[in-house]
C-alpha cells in the first residue's frame, strides 16, 4: 500500500521539478499572466480527459450528504489514531509547509529574482520526488508510526534551518544553503505524507474511506492560510522570525500528539 500511494503521488510530484524553474524563466522574460494562462490550460486539458473517461461504476443515491459528512467526522474523533494523524497533518501544513506560499519573499531576502524563485521551487520538487520514491523503503526498517513522526520532525527542522539561513546569510551567499534546506524539507514532508496516507488507506473502513480521505484533502488548503498567519506576524517581526514562531507552535503540538500516535499504532 505504501508503494501504491507513492506511485500515485509521483504523478503530481514529478511536475514540481521542471515546471517551477520554467515558470521562473517565463516570468523573467515575459510576464506572470503567461504562467497563470498555462496553468489554466492545463486544468482545461484535465477536465477534457475526465469527461471522456468511461463511467462503469454503479451510481448510488446519496440523499443525505450532510449526514454522511458528519459520519466521517464522527469516525475520526472516535478512532483516536486517525484523529492524531489528522491533527499532525493539519498542523504541519498550516504551521510549517506554508513556507511554500512564502517562497517569493524568501527568494527576495536571498537577493534572487524570478529565476531564483523558480530554482527554489524546483529544488522543492526534486526533494518531494525523491522522498516519495524512498518513503516505502523506510517502512522496511522502522514501524510506520516512527517513520511518519520522523518525517514531520525532519520537515519542521529543515524549514527552521531555512529561516536561520535566510536570517544569518541574507543575500546571494545564502541562496545555495537555502536551496539545500528546501530540498531536504520537501524530502521529509513526502516521507511523512506517503506514510500518513498509507495508514488512512489501510485502516479506514471501505464505507468511510472516501469521506475520511476527503477530510484529509483539506490539508492542502491550509498552506495559504498558514502563510496568511505568518504574514500577519511580519507586522511585528521579520519573515524568518515569524516563520520560526509558527514552527515552534507546530513542535509543541508534535510533542503532545507524537507519542500518542506511536502508542495507538501499537
Amino acid at each position: 500500500m505504501v508503494s501504491a500511494v507513492a506511485l500515485n503521488s509521483i504523478i503530481w510530484q514529478g511536475t514540481r521539478m521542471p515546471l517551477p524553474a520554467l515558470a521562473g524563466i517565463v516570468i523573467a522574460f515575459g510576464d506572470t499572466w503567461m504562467v497563470f494562462l498555462g496553468a489554466a490550460l492545463g486544468y482545461v486539458a484535465m477536465v477534457v480527459v475526465l469527461i471522456r473517461l468511461p463511467a462503469d461504476q454503479q451510481m448510488v443515491d446519496r440523499s443525505a450528504p450532510l449526514k454522511e459528512f458528519f459520519e466521517g467526522v464522527s469516525f475520526i474523533f472516535r478512532e483516536h489514531l486517525f484523529l492524531y494523524y489528522f491533527i499532525l497533518s493539519y498542523a504541519l501544513m498550516l504551521l510549517v509547509v506554508s513556507h511554500h506560499q512564502l517562497m517569493p519573499a524568501f527568494a527576495d531576502m536571498l537577493g534572487s529574482d524570478e529565476r531564483g524563485y523558480g530554482y527554489l521551487m524546483s529544488a522543492t520538487g526534486v526533494g518531494s520526488v525523491l522522498g516519495t520514491l524512498l518513503a516505502p523503503t523506510a517502512r522496511r526498517y522502522l514501524p510506520i508510526a516512527w517513520v511518519t513522526i520522523g518525517g514531520a520532525v525532519g520537515t519542521a527542522m529543515f524549514v527552521l534551518v531555512l529561516c536561520l539561513v535566510t536570517r544569518i546569510l541574507p543575500g546571494s551567499s545564502g541562496f545555495l544553503p537555502a536551496m539545500t534546506t528546501v530540498f531536504f524539507a520537501a524530502f521529509m514532508h513526502s516521507v511523512f505524507l506517503i506514510n500518513a496516507l498509507s495508514v488512512l488507506q489501510l485502516w479506514v473502513p471501505d464505507t468511510l474511506r472516501g469521506r475520511v480521505m476527503g477530510l484529509h484533502g483539506i490539508t492542502w488548503n491550509l498552506m495559504p492560510l498558514g502563510a496568511l498567519l505568518v504574514g500577519y506576524l511580519t507586522g511585528w517581526v521579520i519573515l524568518p522570525d515569524a516563520m520560526m514562531i509558527s514552527i515552534f507552535a507546530f513542535l509543541f503540538i508534535l510533542i503532545l500528539v507524537g507519542s500518542r500516535v506511536v502508542k495507538q499504532a501499537h
